[in-house]
């Protein structure tokens, strides 16, 4: 009977303690946030939820209204009565983005809005789905909205046609309210008090003390039950909390939390594993989230933020590194938490605003008090040097974490197969210790070693043989290699072989060994020096070699060879920068600051699984892509590293690819894999627009259109192209990296196509200021670089016009053209009508001289020629007045006659002139005194002259023939005339006694009257006249004129 009841109360405590579990304890946690408060822009201090769109920016509810939030600054939208576009207000909650980029948001009252992102205008569904108002809200993978409200949970979607988008949901009308187990055949029983989960077609809920999950099938509306899991141990719920569980599908694992303890269960099974007690107190579990690293994150009374880490059992309450005083453990303080594409958590509390943890930060972790160097020996033990003593970390890699030290004197060291050789210095002995893989000493060399210990440093082993190397700077700077084996070296001192370089180098920084045998060595003095073994010859690269082998610098940190084509290539990371070594073909290429790199200074190298190479500088890790020398990522101390500054001879990988990374502050480690993400870049998007220091509104309606404000059509994100009057001559474009990650680090650039032929660096500055740009059309080039972006992966252009005054557009040139066009026909119309009318004058002119005036003269020289014939030899004087008048009336007409013709439109033609100057010249023709020779080019006939050309050419050839005939004395007169290139030329020559010129002028004797007044008829239309007179051999007379210059 005792026997009985002690097995029986054995069972009982067996049953307690496997029900009770393991009692957890929960340890505070420092953690740095980031804030978005009313100080920054939010409507209101209580955040219901947030959510991040497709493009990374994140949105957030209100009491007050709606806000988004692009890194930079926070845009807010509220309740505007008299705008029936504008949002209504009360606790808005954002639910989903359809697939227009549509923001579906939520109040209180279960009233649906949705948010026209392009034309940033709300509309007002008239659905309610119940007048008490929702717990919650969420868009499944089908497109079906579901509403969980205190009585049941509903499926919203549109009558008849149940697969309906909910963005057709605008009338009540066209509307069905269908609660769960009506919408899907076969749910055995309806949620009511706790919150439900759909993972793509899988549901789960809990109903007392029963996990239930079906699949769903969408195509004929019908529920299959995977399983009902009885919770055996009675798990404790209150409705105060509504969220009790978590299901991480990666670990495919569902967690149940009660008031006192949690459960695992297998998704797909239902499966129990195990249930963890973690007090007495009812701390009222309400679950947020499990985010990508697996951790839980969930609220308990009285203790606030919690973290557990279901693979160790392990809780955190987290607090504010930066702000302890705020109080997580108020009642209800986390709202709701949601995760990005980046891996931050967005934490929306009900007094504070939104909280931001970037989880990068926890995937860097460190070891506060590691000094340097260090180096690693397997993926077990790491080696770290701090000031005079060793301390010597085992690394435990299935949990990443340090777990137990060493300490030694000050020493040097270097790894083997089994263990390591530990030189141990101090005042009193330099002896030799073997340790094993476990840090135990397991033999003492007795030999003292006989060099000083900061001259020798161990560089790596091949087998059982060593490379080491003794610096001799101290004494004559040389270095020497020595190579020895059997772990004896230093013991008995035997040297396989020695070999002293002949350059001056100091402190050797790094070592490695090349496939064709050939040693490497950087110094932090001296460049780099390597020796092959095979062909036993020596190289220097620095930048003082004299062959082709040189680097950037001298001081060298860090070698790596290349992940791609480590037969060939070196990476060396130097102070200058790091250098791309072809040590095949010798070519270096550096890359720097002046290629984007943070920093010059580069401590360390690795190369990690997916061929990039992760760099340790003065400001922080970068990781560059040696395909295209890109750069990849940066991390700086704000996304958990120790400190930005790193050290030299701190860097160092495990065999499973963790990264070590020493800096000033400790040792980072972690695993390079954590840091690529499988989502898509975040974009870059242009985010405002200002005039003239104003922000550029969106038109809402039709009656925008009469304001006179310039205002866009739609987000600038949407706008191929916008067109800006003249008149704006100041012009800021914002523009915003939704990588949130750490927004302070994200860089940008521009250019303005046509303008810069180069980027423009703007840091941080996420706009620019355009300023008096000319009328055309411009294309904005923005390029942004963050902490998982490169510069050519993110760019965003934009295109835009500025407008001409209308007094530079097209249509009022082409008016402007018209109307010139229009005055030079009219001016020509009119100069033709002119000289049309000017034609007529002149032969009507001719026609009256030739017929009143001429005939009147005529008439007057009849007369006085019959008068003269009666009167002769009657009076002598009568005679000689008559026989005056006679001569008179006959040289007037014979001028009449020359200006009859020199008006007369008839005459216009060289050919006329011609035969007006051999009609002048027949009359002497008939004399036996003169002999007149007359010749011109046939090809001239038909040239045109204008009535003033005529008239100068025709009397210059008259004086030209009377001065000849009258005071030459001679009997021969030669006339040529020509036309070459629009060049006239009239020539006369005569054989007479000559003239002096000059005489003649000055004593106006020899037609010195009709000379000048020849010169003067030349001068009138622009042509030259020469005069070139030999005594008794004759006189020549040469005038030229262009016949297209007139006066």
């Amino acid at each position: 009977m005792v026997l009985s009841r002690a097995l029986l109360l054995l069972i009982i405590v067996f049953w307690t303690c496997e029900c009770l579990g393991q009692v957890l304890d929960i340890k505070p946690q420092l953690l740095d946030f980031e804030t978005i408060k009313v100080e920054e822009g939010l409507p209101a201090s209580y955040v219901g939820r947030t959510i991040e769109d497709r493009h990374g920016k994140i949105w957030i509810g209100t009491p007050e209204g709606l806000s988004s939030y692009d890194g930079h600054k926070v845009e807010s939208y509220t309740n505007d009565p008299s705008d029936s576009l504008s949002i209504s207000s009360d606790k808005i909650v954002p639910i989903y983005f359809d697939s227009n980029d549509n923001l579906w948001v939520l109040n209180r009252f279960s009233n649906l809005n949705y948010f026209d992102s392009k034309h940033k205008l709300f509309y007002k569904s008239k659905v309610l789905s119940h007048k008490s108002g929702s717990y919650s809200s969420f868009r499944d993978d089908h497109d079906h909205l579901w509403i969980e409200v205190k009585e049941s949970t509903w499926v919203v979607s549109k009558n008849n046609d149940p697969k309906v988008a909910i963005s057709d949901l605008v009338d009540e009308t066209n509307v069905n309210f269908i609660p769960i187990e009506k919408r899907f055949n076969g749910i055995e029983r309806k949620p009511e008090c706790h919150r439900i989960y759909i993972l793509k077609n899988d549901i789960y809920y809990i109903e007392n003390d029963t996990l239930f999950s079906y699949s769903l099938n969408y195509d004929n509306y019908t529920a299959k039950i995977k399983f009902k899991t009885l919770l055996s141990h009675k798990l404790e719920f209150e409705n105060y909390y509504k969220n009790k569980l978590a299901i991480d599908s990666n670990r495919n694992k569902v967690f149940i939390f009660g008031n006192h303890q949690y459960c695992e269960l297998n998704k797909s099974t239902g499966k129990l594993f195990n249930c963890f007690y973690f007090g007495q107190n009812n701390h009222k579990p309400n679950v947020h989230i499990v985010d990508s690293n697996g951790t839980i994150w969930l609220s308990m009374l009285g203790i606030g933020l919690v973290t557990l880490n279901p693979d160790k059992n392990k809780f955190n309450s987290i607090h504010d590194r930066q702000f302890p005083e705020i109080n997580f453990a108020y009642k209800q303080y986390v709202v709701h938490i949601s995760e990005d594409r980046n891996n931050n958590l967005w934490i929306s509390t009900n007094a504070d605003g939104v909280f931001k943890y970037n989880l990068a930060r926890s995937k860097f972790k460190y070891i506060s008090d590691a000094g340097s160097p260090f180096q690693l020996l397997d993926d077990r033990i790491v080696f770290l040097e701090n000031h005079k003593n060793l301390n010597l970390f085992y690394f435990d890699e299935e949990t990443k974490s340090i777990i137990d030290t060493i300490q030694s004197l000050h020493l040097n060291f270097f790894p083997l197969k089994d263990g390591f050789i530990l030189m141990r210095f101090s005042e009193m002995e330099r002896l030799l210790y073997k340790y094993n893989l476990k840090g135990q000493p397991i033999r003492r060399f007795n030999k003292e070693i006989s060099r000083p210990y900061d001259e020798i440093f161990f560089l790596f082993h091949e087998g059982e043989r060593f490379w080491s190397g003794y610096d001799m700077y101290k004494e004559s700077r040389e270095f020497d290699f020595v190579i020895s084996s059997n772990n004896e070296f230093l013991t008995d001192y035997k040297e396989e072989a020695s070999l002293t370089s002949q350059w001056k180098l100091f402190a050797i920084s790094q070592s490695l060994n090349t496939k064709d045998s050939t040693i490497w060595c950087s110094f932090l003095q001296g460049g780099i020096l390597s020796y092959n073994r095979q062909s036993q010859q020596w190289k220097q690269y620095s930048p003082l070699s004299n062959n082709n082998q040189k680097l950037t610098s001298n001081k060298v940190f860090s070698m790596h060879l290349d992940p791609i084509y480590p037969d060939s290539i070196i990476w060396v990371g130097t102070n200058l920068g790091v250098d791309r070594l072809n040590f095949i073909t010798n070519e270096v290429t550096n890359i720097s600051t002046k290629n984007g790199l943070p920093n010059n200074v580069i401590y360390g190298i690795l190369a990690d699984k997916r061929n990039n190479l992760w760099m340790s500088s003065n400001r922080g890790l970068f990781v560059v892509d040696p395909k295209d020398n890109s750069l990849v990522m940066t991390f700086d101390a704000d996304d958990g590293l120790q400190h930005l500054e790193f050290n030299k001879y701190g860097s160092g990988r495990t065999k499973s690819g963790i990264f070590f990374f020493q800096g000033i502050r400790g040792m980072n480690y972690f695993n390079p894999e954590d840091f690529y993400l499988d989502t898509k870049p975040s974009r870059l998007i242009f985010t405002s627009m200002r005039l003239s220091n104003e922000d550029v509104k969106i038109k809402r309606n039709k009656v925008d259109n009469n304001k006179s404000d310039f205002q866009l059509e739609s987000s600038l994100e949407y706008m191929p192209k916008i067109s800006l009057p003249h008149t704006e001559r100041i012009i800021t474009f914002e523009f915003s990296l939704l990588d949130l990650s750490n927004p302070k680090k994200n860089k940008y650039r521009y250019k303005l196509k046509g303008q810069n032929e180069n980027w423009i660096e703007l840091g941080n500055q996420n706009n620019v200021i355009l300023t008096n740009l000319d009328p055309g059309s411009y294309e904005l080039q923005v390029q942004a670089i963050g902490t998982h972006s490169n510069w050519e992966s993110q760019e965003a252009n934009l295109n835009f016009t500025i407008q001409p005054p209308w007094w530079k557009t097209w249509w009022f040139k082409l008016i402007i053209l018209g109307l010139i066009c229009l005055l030079i026909y009219l001016f020509i119309s009119y100069k033709r009508n002119q000289a049309i009318q000017l034609e007529l004058l002149r032969n009507r002119i001719s026609r009256d001289l030739h017929d009143d005036i001429g005939s009147t003269l005529s008439s007057i020289s009849l007369f006085g020629t019959l008068a003269l014939k009666n009167l002769k030899s009657q009076n002598s004087t009568v005679e000689k007045m008559l026989d005056k008048i006679n001569s008179g009336a006959l040289q007037v007409m014979e001028s009449l006659n020359d200006i009859v013709w020199t008006i007369s439109t008839d005459n216009n033609k060289v050919e006329d002139l011609i035969n007006r100057m051999r009609a002048y010249i027949s009359g002497f023709e008939d004399t036996d005194e003169w002999q007149i020779d007359f010749n011109f080019n046939e090809n001239i006939l038909n040239n045109t002259l204008t009535m003033v050309q005529r008239r100068n050419i025709y009397l210059i050839f008259k004086e030209s023939v009377n001065n000849a005939i009258k005071y030459s004395s001679g009997h021969r007169i030669k006339v040529y005339i020509a036309i070459r290139n629009n060049l006239f030329e009239l020539i006369m020559t005569d054989d007479g006694k000559g003239f002096n010129y000059e005489e003649v002028k000055k004593m106006n004797t020899l037609g010195g009257n009709g000379i000048k007044n020849m010169k003067n008829r030349a001068k009138e239309i622009k042509g030259n006249l020469e005069f070139d007179s030999i005594k008794d051999i004759g006189t020549k007379v040469k005038f030229t004129f262009n016949t297209k210059s007139e006066r």
